[in-house]
C-alpha cells in the first residue's frame, strides 16, 4: 500500500488519484483541507472556523475534543472521552457510552442510547434536570452553602431534603433553604441533628404533608401558594433565572460525620405557543 502524504499547495487545482500522488492536501490559498475523491476532483475536508457535516456511518473510540459547529446526519457510535463546546445537531441514531462533556448549544432529534457518564453546563431543554447539593460537616466551619441555579423559562419541580448520617457533632445544625430574595423561603430552621430530618425522613415542596412543619413563606397549604408571585417568577415557574439556596448554620462545630443532602430537580420545557381561535 502507498504511503500518503498531506502537502500544502496553492490554489484549488484536483490532484490525481493514482496511488502514488497524494490525494489529500492542504489548499492554502482557500485556508482548507482537502481530499481527492475516487472521481479525481478536491473535495473540502474541513476548513478553520468553519462548520462541517458528518454523513456517514461513524464511529469515535479515541479521546476528541470538538470545537467548531458540526452537523451530524448518520449513525454514529461514541466510545471515548468527548468533550463538546460549540453548537450541534445530531439528526441520526447514536451510542454514546464514553465519558462526555456538552457545553455547547445542541438539537438532537435521532434515538440516541447513552451509557457513559455526561455532564451537561448548558441549557438542557425538554429534559428534568436533577442537582444534588452535598452538605459535610466538619470540625471548623460554622456555614455551610449550597446553590443550585435555575434557569430563565424553567418550572421548579422539587427540593428534597434528606441526611445519611446526622449531624450529631455539632451544638447546634440548622437548614434553611430558600434564594436571593427569602432565604428562609422554602424552609425554615431545619434541625439536622436530630427530630426535624431524621434518617430515612424527606422533606420536599411537593405536598404539605412533605413540609415537617418547617415550611418557609413560599409555602402555603390554606391558598396553595407554592414560590413567589412576582412579574419574573410566578409559583414554581421562572420568567428570569434565579436560585435554590441551601444553608447550615452550625452553633460550636465539633464533628465530621453528618451528611444532608438537597436535591433540585427542574425543567426548561420546550415551548409550544397555543392556538388562539
Amino acid at each position: 500500500m502507498a504511503t500518503k502524504a498531506i502537502h500544502k499547495q496553492a490554489g484549488t487545482a484536483n490532484r490525481g488519484t493514482n496511488a502514488n500522488n497524494t490525494d489529500i492536501f492542504y489548499d492554502s490559498t482557500a485556508d482548507v483541507l482537502k481530499v481527492v475523491n475516487n472521481a479525481g476532483s478536491a473535495v473540502a475536508l474541513l476548513s478553520t472556523g468553519s462548520e462541517f457535516t458528518l454523513a456517514g456511518t461513524e464511529t469515535v473510540t479515541g479521546a476528541h475534543t470538538f470545537q467548531g459547529a458540526q452537523v451530524h446526519e448518520g449513525a454514529e457510535t461514541h466510545a471515548g472521552v468527548e468533550t463538546h463546546a460549540a453548537a450541534e445537531t445530531h439528526a441520526g441514531a447514536e451510542t454514546h457510552s464514553g465519558a462526555e462533556t456538552h457545553s455547547g448549544v445542541e438539537t438532537h432529534s435521532g434515538a440516541e442510547t447513552h451509557s457513559g457518564a455526561e455532564v451537561f453546563s448548558g441549557a438542557v431543554k425538554g429534559l428534568v434536570v436533577a442537582k444534588t447539593i452535598v452538605f459535610s460537616e466538619t470540625a471548623t466551619h460554622t456555614s455551610h452553602t449550597g446553590t443550585v441555579v435555575i434557569p430563565a423559562g424553567a418550572t421548579l419541580l422539587d427540593i428534597r431534603i434528606q441526611s445519611t448520617v446526622l449531624w450529631t457533632g455539632a451544638a447546634t445544625a440548622a437548614l434553611s433553604v430558600g434564594d436571593a430574595d427569602a432565604a428562609t423561603g422554602w424552609f425554615n430552621g431545619i434541625n439536622v441533628k436530630a427530630t426535624d430530618l431524621l434518617l430515612g425522613e424527606v422533606l420536599s415542596i411537593t405536598g404539605s404533608e412533605n413540609w415537617g412543619g418547617k415550611q418557609g413563606a413560599y409555602l402555603v397549604a390554606a391558598t396553595g401558594v407554592k414560590g413567589q408571585a412576582t412579574a419574573t417568577k410566578s409559583g414554581c415557574y421562572y420568567g428570569t433565572a434565579g436560585s435554590v439556596i441551601g444553608v447550615i448554620t452550625v452553633g460550636t462545630p465539633g464533628g465530621t460525620t453528618g451528611r444532608t443532602y438537597m436535591t433540585v430537580t427542574y425543567a426548561e420545557g420546550t415551548v409550544t405557543a397555543a392556538t388562539p381561535a
